[in-house]
């Protein structure tokens, strides 16, 4: 058996040396555009929290649109992606554009969005489909959204009112008395349990 000569094993330990240097020297690169896409967002978040105001122009939200969705092209894989894409929702949403704040929160859950921030862009999803009036689709959305939610979070309340609305709005009257009244016995201290009774008794009335 032959030896490596020591000329071999130099060369080897230099190629190993430059495979680790290149693998750290890509790392770092990746650290440094995290870093650089955390501090962006950060300002662009805190200039275009404007546009969400109730008041807010019509031009402060298309420019507030504009900002985030250049934040996205500049850092298309940056780890702030799903909460950049949902803050477009929102923007979008408010500016009365339904369809395309559809289309940036399912950008925020296709890109992994996880806890708070999936849960609010799967709410965001059913609120456009309601504001279109597709009263199908927000339910089959406000019911994906209740079955992953923990009945202790604060979104859990309101999903299921939102369920049960667009369900009463798609005509489907005794879906959404049964989910009222779901609403009543496993959330007794539910902060819009007199809106519940309303509806309940308007429902009532109606059916008679």
């Amino acid at each position: 058996m032959t030896l490596p000569t020591p000329r071999t094993l130099i060369i080897a330990g230099l190629a190993l040396v430059a495979v680790a240097l290149a693998a750290f020297g890509g790392w770092a690169w990746w650290d440094a555009q995290q870093r650089r896409a955390l501090g962006a967002t950060a300002e662009v978040l805190a200039r275009v929290q404007p546009a969400l105001a109730p008041d807010a122009t019509a031009e402060a939200r298309l420019t507030g649109a504009r900002e985030l969705e250049q934040l996205l092209e500049r850092f298309p894989s940056a780890r702030t992606v799903p909460s950049v894409a949902y803050e477009l929702g929102n923007v979008r949403f408010a500016a009365g554009q339904p369809a395309a704040a559809r289309a940036a929160y399912d950008l925020a859950l296709q890109r992994g969005a996880t806890g708070l921030i999936a849960a609010m862009a799967r709410a965001g999803v059913a609120r456009t489909w309601e504001a279109e009036r597709d009263f199908g689709r927000a339910a089959e959305a406000y019911a994906a959204l209740v079955a992953g939610l923990d009945p202790r979070s604060f979104l859990y309340e309101d999903a299921l009112i939102g369920q049960a609305r667009v369900l009463e709005l798609g005509g489907k009257k005794a879906e959404a008395i049964a989910l009222y009244q779901k609403i009543l016995k496993e959330l007794p201290t539910a902060k819009r349990s007199d809106d519940v009774r309303s509806r309940l008794a308007s429902l009532a009335t109606a059916t008679r």
